[in-house]
């Protein structure tokens, strides 16, 4: 594996880290409101 393609490969994990937290609280507060 390149440095480079393993450095994109850990910005795309963080990044879908981020979105999965995002997502995560998204979905507990909408159940709060149900």
């Amino acid at each position: 594996m390149k440095h480079g393609s393993d450095q994109n490969f850990q910005k795309d994990y963080n990044e879908a880290q981020i979105l999965a937290r995002t997502f995560k609280i998204a979905i507990i507060n909408n159940w709060e409101f149900v």
